[in-house]
């Protein structure tokens, strides 16, 4: 399967690991990025999965023949080999029974994970953490979302192991990461790490944001929506620290006009909690007009409550 970059996905309520990009890409290799699909049905559910994990599968073969540095790295790969060939099969089969037709790609899956093939070693898994850490954040989002419409019990029982697993599965790729990846090897830069900020299409301030961010070199997608407040829900951002846009970055949520030393510093330590975020809109924070206030942003817990304190700056 063609593997054509990673997609950032809307909405979790579980945690996702801060993986950072390697030198070994190039800039051409874009990241793309889309909304989960509003399922309305089961059958439009495993279009998708299906693909979704046939991927997954295909890539960690790839860990096992060139990558795998550390063993618990192997155990990932076949674990997620075997668990979600397992669940293809039942999916394939499901498919045939209730519709009458075997499954076939319909092309409207658009892949995550991107081209490993010129990478071993320690670099691709890294890489291939951060990539299938934002990969099981998306196969969670579509579990969750089909569960409202799910009729079928196959569907309940496989979207709720999607979700628990794969949310196990999270953890431990963030615990590998900080065991393969030396202090060099994790350091980040900006122009390596992809931002998607959420914001009404007339804000003013909210593309002030996004111009503070692109002026510090982090590359910076603009997602204009009239659907903040669903957008908040999806990510579990805890109403106490609501601002006027949402973002995403690295595989944690950010709210508000949380300044970019704060950002680098969560990208640095990838403490594990959801996010953090910053309530209101503080004068002279980055976006803001006027004399700067002294800015209290705390972290978002796994759970979408409001956590200690991040930071003061």
């Amino acid at each position: 399967m063609k593997k054509a970059g990673l997609i950032l996905l809307g909405g979790v309520v579980v945690a996702v690991a801060v993986l950072f990009l390697d030198n070994s890409f190039t800039e051409k290799q874009q990241v793309q990025h889309a909304m989960v699909p509003n399922f309305s049905n089961e059958r439009e559910f495993l279009e998708h999965m299906i693909p979704h994990h046939e991927e997954a599968i295909s890539t960690a073969q790839e860990v096992l023949e060139r990558g795998g540095t550390v063993e618990r790295m192997v155990s990932l790969s076949k674990n997620i080999i075997s668990t979600q060939t397992k669940e293809v099969a039942q999916m394939k089969e499901n498919y045939q029974t209730w519709y009458g037709e075997e499954y076939v790609d319909q092309g409207v899956y658009m892949p995550m994970m991107r081209e490993l093939e010129s990478l071993s070693g320690e670099p691709l898994d890294r890489i291939f953490l951060h990539d299938m850490t934002m990969h099981h954040m998306g196969a969670i989002m579509m579990a969750q979302t089909v569960l409202p419409v799910a009729k079928y019990e196959e569907i309940m029982t496989l979207a709720n192991a999607i979700i628990v697993n794969q949310s196990e599965e999270i953890n431990l790729m963030r615990d590998i990461y900080r065991e393969i990846s030396s202090s060099e090897s994790a350091m980040i830069e900006a122009k390596d790490v992809i931002a998607t900020v959420y914001k009404s299409p007339t804000c003013g301030c909210c593309s002030g944001y996004v111009a503070h961010l692109q002026g510090k070199g982090y590359d910076v997608v603009a997602e204009n929506t009239d659907e903040l407040i669903a957008i908040k829900e999806q990510f579990g951002v805890p109403s106490e620290l609501g601002s006027c846009h949402t973002m995403t970055i690295g595989g944690y949520v950010v709210e508000g006009h949380v300044p970019e030393e704060a950002v680098q510093k969560l990208l640095a330590e990838r403490p594990p909690i959801k996010g953090i975020g910053m309530a209101g809109m503080p004068s002279g924070s980055p976006g803001m007009p006027g004399p700067k206030e002294e800015f209290a942003i705390y972290e978002i817990n796994l759970d979408g409550t409001k956590g200690g304190l991040f930071m003061f700056l």
